[in-house]
């Protein structure tokens, strides 16, 4: 029998925390060393985010290690609780009524970037924010914790969160740490243009192993991993640069050029230069 399976469980409850009418309850939390004697489930929806520090998480029967920007999307029946090891740690926990959730997915369903609260998996689902997004996304929280607990705000700030290119899911919340971080450090000439090597590079770790990992949590392979890489990385220069389509793609470690148009089309739909041109006509000073 598994530790988890031992301890008591209790359910927190929404009313508990908001106050007549508050959106949503905000708290900094300090985390204790000690292993919780309980774990909580809920009848609200909840976003935690470690701010510093590594935490441990223990959700629906799995414990995993936490590094600083992770955030975790907690569904009312997820099954957790949190301690850290040796060194302080906190998160930022966000909750909310579970209607006001409801009611963002009616109206704007299929327009998020990623699953979030509605995961089929049995874990909830899990993003890492580098450090740029992690500035980003404690500023927005900076900022509920100073004004009125409304409704509006609370919308704002979960429609930013959730319709944010910057938190496209894997899908796969149980990456190892140092393939999630590896993920997040790819997205540059310096990687790109080794394409599988790169991403081997940023993991510190062997090629072979790595392209093992990958393909047992993301089912592609490395290479695959690395060409979607290269093609966001394409749309991206080709919407903020005026950089020539050759060059980016030189920049994305593609000298083939016909190989690069295919890989695009393939990811977007459309050539590079029907991309740019669609994406980039002036409403201000349109030209016809």
């Amino acid at each position: 029998m598994h530790y988890i399976d031992m301890m008591p469980n209790r359910t927190l409850k929404a009313s508990d925390y908001l106050r007549g009418q508050e959106a949503f309850h905000l708290a900094r939390c300090p985390l204790s060393q000690a292993r919780p004697a309980l774990t909580h489930d809920h009848d609200f929806y909840e976003i935690f985010w470690v701010e510093a520090g590594s935490a441990e998480h223990m959700v629906n029967g799995q414990t995993s290690r936490l590094a600083s920007g992770t955030a975790v999307f907690i569904r009312p029946a997820d099954t957790h609780a949190l301690w850290r090891r040796r060194h302080p740690a906190t998160v930022l926990n966000l909750m909310f009524r579970a209607e006001t959730l409801d009611a963002l997915r009616q109206r704007y369903h299929g327009q998020f970037a990623a699953p979030f609260f509605w995961t089929k998996t049995a874990q909830p689902e899990t993003h890492q924010f580098d450090p740029a997004q992690q500035t980003d996304m404690f500023r927005d929280l900076a900022r509920l914790f100073d004004g009125p607990r409304t409704l509006a705000r609370l919308d704002g700030f979960l429609l930013r969160l959730m319709a944010s290119e910057s938190v496209k899911s894997d899908d796969t919340p149980d990456l190892p740490p140092w393939l999630r971080t590896a993920l997040t450090q790819v997205d540059n000439p310096a990687h790109l243009r080794r394409g599988a090597r790169g991403l081997s590079d940023a993991a510190g770790r062997s090629h072979e192993h790595v392209c093992r990992v990958v393909k047992d949590r993301l089912g592609k392979t490395a290479s695959e991993v690395m060409n979607e890489r290269r093609m966001a990385f394409a749309a991206r220069a080709l919407l903020t640069t005026d950089c020539p389509i050759a060059e980016i793609a030189e920049l994305c470690g593609l000298e083939n050029k016909s190989y690069f148009y295919r890989l695009f089309r393939a990811q977007h739909g459309m050539t590079p230069r029907a991309y740019r041109t669609r994406n980039t006509r002036d409403p201000v000073n349109p030209t016809r």
